[in-house]
């Protein structure tokens, strides 16, 4: 059995790593090693590649591949002479070590890469700092103990062909290409900025006037040609011989794109869908997942449900209790669930798998769920009575956080708390999956209601009491909407 408070499993200061942005930060849902080329530029970003889609979406209707080259980043310094003909510019990305969970951190990933897409730079994978646990494997501390690298770095290499995902460090992962080698590499140079560069928000639903793309960007291109400009002269005769040379910026990005909402454009549907499908869980952690979706499915079978099972994220540990008061009431949650899967029936709800909690919420769960003819399964539970976890003894809590992620995934329907990004992620990620008309996101989310998200595959819930709603609560407390 997990420990008692498993749940900071989500709240990791693993790092892993775009987001939707949920009530604060809603998330996107739902890999082969690049060839380096001598220029951060290549022609085969094409107007058909992805990234000249992106920078078509999000930079302007620009349309040729020529043009967007002007425009980027490193042939911009390069022509101007900041940045010798054999460099590239590389992207370290910041991200918070701590109060982030799964979901926020596999959107950091991505939100990354994209800005990167955008400027026509190169990118270092995040480390991952996991929750561990004694005893895990040291992939446990690498980013492909948590997702499909090789999966990543090929479908890049297909959107954006002249892009190049680098590892910092050999101990950060098992295959490069690596920036630690390239400063062991005979007459390669590779030049570290200690400052960092801030990238402001580009959360147009906040302020559309002020949080614009390319006011953002031209701010970011400020910082970086300031720092360019100290270090050109210490380094200049390495950088005329070297080579080619490496200019690794540390780019500070706290506020998530909003890109992935896609508002009154639709259109953005597909390309959603093709980036986050980037990012993918490893096929040893998909794999016990799906023993586990297999044994589910057949429990529903043996009952008469049919090959099915319903789920609930029950995120009602202390932490989540200290950030969002009532919003993330046990007690509360426990009693929407069930109610909830008492009115889909128990032809659809009569098995539930529920993930995280406390151990006196989930024992409550499991005092008042079979009142109405619901099963409730749980990780430990399956971990008691069955050997379908057996491989899972060394994974972190992080990883087991991932597991149980596919596992939620994959439920007939799923409820969830409100007041978690990974609830959120997981609504939204189903959204997409099942969907195949791409309404905006922000036509079926009701953020300051009893249920703020509710579609035919997903409901998350908030721990009010039913004649206290939040929106009433928000204006009684007068908080402000973010």
């Amino acid at each position: 059995m997990l420990p008692q408070n498993v749940e900071r499993r989500y709240v990791v200061r693993f790092l892993l790593v775009l987001a939707v942005l949920s009530v604060g930060l809603l998330l996107l849902i739902a890999l082969r090693s690049n060839t380096l080329t001598g220029s951060t530029l290549d022609a085969s970003d094409s107007p058909q590649s992805v990234c000249h889609q992106l920078r078509r979406a999000l930079r302007g209707n620009t349309t040729t591949a020529d043009e967007w080259r002007s425009r980027l980043l490193p042939q911009v310094y390069q022509k101007e002479g900041l940045l010798p003909s054999n460099s590239r510019l590389v992207f370290s990305i910041f991200m918070p070590s701590s109060g982030y969970g799964l979901c926020n951190v596999r959107s950091f990933i991505l939100d990354g890469l994209i800005l990167a897409a955008l400027v026509g730079a190169d990118v270092v994978l995040q480390t991952a700092e996991t929750l561990d646990r004694p005893g895990s494997d040291p992939i446990a501390h690498q980013l492909e103990g948590y997702y499909d690298v090789e999966h990543l770095r090929a479908e890049w290499k297909r959107f954006c062909p002249s892009m190049v995902l680098y590892h910092d460090r050999r101990s950060e992962g098992s295959s490069g290409p690596l920036l630690e080698e390239l400063e062991q590499q005979r007459g390669a140079l590779v030049v570290r900025h200690s400052t960092y560069v801030e990238v402001g928000s580009t959360r147009t639903d906040q302020d559309a006037v002020v949080n614009n793309v390319e006011k953002r960007l031209s701010e970011m291109d400020a910082g970086i040609r300031g720092l360019l400009t100290a270090t050109e002269r210490p380094h200049a005769k390495r950088k005329k011989h070297a080579p080619t040379a490496y200019f690794v910026m540390n780019v500070r990005k706290l506020f998530l794109w909003d890109w992935l909402l896609p508002g009154e454009d639709a259109s953005l549907g597909e390309l959603h869908r093709t980036i986050g499908a980037s990012l993918r869980t490893p096929a040893f952690i998909t794999r016990v997942a799906a023993r586990v979706v297999d044994y589910l499915a057949a429990l529903g079978q043996e009952s008469g449900n049919g090959p099915r099972f319903c789920s609930a994220h029950l995120r009602s540990e202390p932490d989540m209790v200290q950030l969002a008061g009532n919003f993330a009431n046990g007690t509360a949650l426990t009693d929407r669930f069930i109610e909830a899967a008492v009115a889909a029936g128990t032809k659809q709800c009569g098995l539930l798998y529920v993930a995280a909690g406390t151990q006196v919420d989930l024992e409550r769960f499991f005092a008042l769920a079979p009142v109405h003819g619901i099963r409730v399964v749980t990780l430990g539970l399956l971990n008691k009575t069955t050997t379908l976890l057996t491989e899972t003894a060394r994974w972190s809590y992080s990883q087991m956080a991932a597991l149980e992620y596919e596992i939620l995934a994959a439920s007939h329907k799923f409820f969830g708390a409100s007041a978690s990004s990974f609830s959120w992620n997981l609504a939204i990620r189903r959204y997409f999956a099942h969907s195949t008309d791409i309404l905006p996101l922000r036509d079926i989310m009701q953020p300051w209601e009893q249920i703020p998200y509710d579609d035919a595959h997903s409901q998350l819930f908030t721990g009010m009491h039913p004649d206290s709603s939040p929106r009433d609560r928000k204006k009684s407390e007068g908080v402000k909407g973010s």
